[in-house]
């Protein structure tokens, strides 16, 4: 009977031993797994940041060419209406000049002269409209080179 007793607390003992490293295992596993997920997350976490920081700064970027174009905007529309009324001036002057000539029929070099001065006027209109076309082109086209990114 002594044997099966020893046997008994032997089988018990054993038991004990296996459940407590099978626990000890369970431990390091786990803190092992912990550790890999703290890990993932900081890793995650500091990609947040960095993703965050760049849209900043493409943002901010986007926010200083917008500006810039805007200024540029306002820059133009003040020399196209600076060239207007010079234009339109030109034109009044011009008008008076030929106010103060004699007709046509007493002069014949007339004629000629005010389809100039008409076709004059015609062309500069043409010129101040492609003018501020390509003005209003090449902003936007340095807006854009502006905002991109350069990383």
């Amino acid at each position: 009977m002594a044997i099966y007793t020893h046997v008994a607390a032997a089988l018990v003992a054993a038991s004990l031993a296996a459940a407590g490293t099978w626990q000890i295992q369970n431990w390091r596993w786990t803190s092992r797994t912990q550790a890999d997920d703290l890990a993932r997350q900081s890793a995650l976490l500091e990609s947040t940041r960095e993703a965050r920081r760049i849209e900043s700064a493409r943002n901010l970027n986007l926010l200083e060419a917008i500006n810039a174009q805007t200024t540029r905007a306002r820059t133009l529309a003040a020399d196209a209406a600076a060239a207007r009324a010079e234009s339109h001036s030109l034109r009044d002057d011009l008008a008076a000049i030929a106010a103060r000539l004699p007709s046509p029929a007493a002069c014949p070099g007339i004629e000629p002269a005010a389809t100039a001065t008409q076709l004059l006027a015609e062309c500069a209109g043409a010129y101040q409209d492609l003018a501020r076309q390509a003005d209003g082109h090449a902003s936007d086209a340095l807006m854009l080179m502006q905002a991109w990114p350069s990383k």
